[in-house]
């Protein structure tokens, strides 16, 4: 999409020589265009910004909460976008006007009327800068639709398209695409293949730390673990966010407790622990410790670490497995029925994280 600022350098020059022609009425034309399209940017901006403003993971298959703000935003983005196409459409922004309508349907989740949208812009407007990311979008309408092998042609025709032209952004987002229908019809194989290939492609450096931990935990749900670690470990080679560096090192961190390696999986979460950066994550990271220190056979640390998780965050999704441990400990090591009872209600008792 074209920024707000450069809208009226565009219009106006596709505008010049009518006004040097005409007069008054074209300029008078002119400005209700501006002034029309103008706020229909502006609102789609602010609608697409709070939508992307969501803590969703990028390879996530669940649909996007469309916060109501933006809806009422977005239905104004039609409104304004389809009068430019019924009474301005022979002039510059027709093709913007289009994607925003098919974007807009899009987040709306109207994805057949979205479709249309981006293939009327393909058709009517061949020579446009935006055809190449309308093909994307069409491609993600078909996922949606559940159109998959027609969606997988579009990715397909649209990164070749995007290689030869250099739109890295693009070939990128093809295969983020791919991978989440992989994921979504659970061919995990072939989403690491597609992973890997898109890391031997990219030079997002932030874009690559997520999919390598997006690898990782593939490689996990796969029982390759030794992968796994060399996936997490490559996360800290890139340029993660605060977010993506706090979730690999976790999932680093329990990889290596899950291939024995566990006095590098204690110095890991030891590390984190000892950050106050990553202190929303304490609760976390106290179980995790807790746990290590049982596979090591240290049950008094152990139990020190589960025990204040259960008391410190006792409203934290993970105080209930905490409690829950603890009721492991006390029946399978110590022996201890009644200490085991007591946490084992508890846990039963105690919000559990979601898968």
């Amino acid at each position: 999409m074209i920024k707000i600022h450069s809208l009226f350098k565009k219009i106006l020059l596709s505008f010049i020589p009518a006004i040097l022609f005409f007069g008054c009425g074209v300029w008078g034309n002119f400005t209700t265009y501006f002034n029309l399209y103008y706020n229909a940017a502006d609102l789609f901006e602010q609608a697409e910004t709070a939508i992307k403003e969501q803590k969703v993971d990028l390879f996530s298959t669940q649909e996007l909460v469309l916060p109501g703000s933006a809806n009422q935003q977005l239905v104004k983005v039609i409104e304004k976008a389809s009068k430019i196409l019924q009474y301005h459409n022979q002039t510059a922004f027709v093709d913007d006007a289009l994607l925003m309508l098919g974007k807009s349907f899009f987040y709306q989740r109207n994805y057949q009327k979205a479709l249309r949208k981006f293939n009327e812009l393909v058709a009517t407007r061949p020579e446009s800068g935006l055809v190449l990311e309308a093909e994307l979008w069409s491609g993600r309408a078909e996922m949606k639709l559940k159109d998959y092998e027609i969606a997988l042609q579009t990715l397909a025709k649209v990164r070749k398209k995007g290689i030869d032209e250099g739109e890295d952004e693009i070939v990128n987002q093809t295969f983020v695409e791919q991978i989440k229908y992989y994921i979504t019809i659970e061919e995990l194989k072939k989403a690491i293949v597609t992973s890997n290939e898109l890391l031997n492609v990219s030079d997002d450096k932030e874009l690559n730390a997520i999919v390598a931990f997006q690898l990782g935990k593939l490689y996990t749900e796969t029982d390759d673990v030794e992968n796994a670690i060399v996936a997490l470990e490559k996360v800290f080679e890139y340029s993660p966010t605060y977010e993506t560096e706090l979730n690999a090192s976790i999932e680093l961190g329990k990889a290596l407790r899950e291939a024995k390696k566990l006095e590098r999986a204690l110095r890991v979460f030891d590390d984190l622990r000892s950050e106050d950066k990553y202190k929303e994550s304490y609760d976390i990271l106290d179980v995790e410790l807790g746990l290590t220190y049982k596979d090591l056979g240290e049950l008094d640390e152990a139990v020190s670490n589960l025990q204040f998780a259960d008391t410190a965050y006792a409203n934290s999704l993970n105080s209930g497995i905490a409690k829950y441990e603890l009721g492991l400990i006390f029946e399978k090591n110590y022996k201890n029925f009644d200490s085991a009872f007591y946490y084992y209600s508890r846990a039963s008792k105690a919000p559990a994280p979601s898968e």
